[in-house]
């Protein structure tokens, strides 16, 4: 890996540039950063993004504000994860600043009364494209196509709380970790 090398302009430059242009949320800045940092650039393995990317997911807050966090902490330690939540942050509240006080003008606007659900629609089909990708990568086993499939059905049929298949998962988790480790 090259975290060494990374420095902190680096870090905040790539962070703003990720959410700057980026549009779709958390989850699609993850996918990014997947290529970028990963492949790209090297700067982590596929391992700790893969674990950024859970911990992201799963801590209270922002996907993407998370992530870049993460990153950053991971890369330079806490001004890595300072510099880099800087550099996430800016762009979309930058963008809302703006927005907010264009909106007013136009909010009466037939034109965007229009556009508003045509892009409501279209940013759907195009998280479900990401979620497809990440889909695919994960579901490389048996097992995890049945725990995929029993997930799915429950919160589609059977109207299951997620929260009861996260709470198993991180049940599962703890003892296939536990259970996995040799005792010395």
């Amino acid at each position: 890996m090259q975290t060494q090398h990374v420095t902190l302009w680096q870090l905040f430059c790539r962070s703003f540039l990720l959410s700057g242009t980026t549009i779709g949320g958390g989850f699609v800045i993850l996918s990014m950063m997947g290529k970028i940092y990963v492949r790209r650039l090297g700067w982590l393995s596929e391992e700790e993004m893969l674990d950024i990317t859970s911990l992201a997911q799963s801590a209270p807050g922002a996907v993407a504000v998370n992530a870049s966090l993460l990153a950053g902490n991971k890369l330079r330690g806490t001004a890595g994860a300072a510099v880099s939540m800087l550099g996430c942050i800016l762009p979309p509240f930058g963008i809302m600043c703006l927005l907010g006080s264009l909106y007013g003008m136009v909010r009466n606007s037939g034109a965007i009364t229009f556009l508003l659900p045509a892009i409501r629609i279209l940013l759907g089909l195009y998280l479900s494209g990401i979620a497809v990708s990440l889909c695919r990568k994960q579901l490389n086993t048996l097992f995890f196509r049945v725990v995929f499939t029993i997930t799915l059905t429950g919160l589609l049929v059977f109207r299951v709380q997620s929260i009861w298949f996260l709470a198993a998962a991180a049940i599962f988790s703890v003892i296939r970790y536990y259970g996995g480790k040799k005792h010395a």
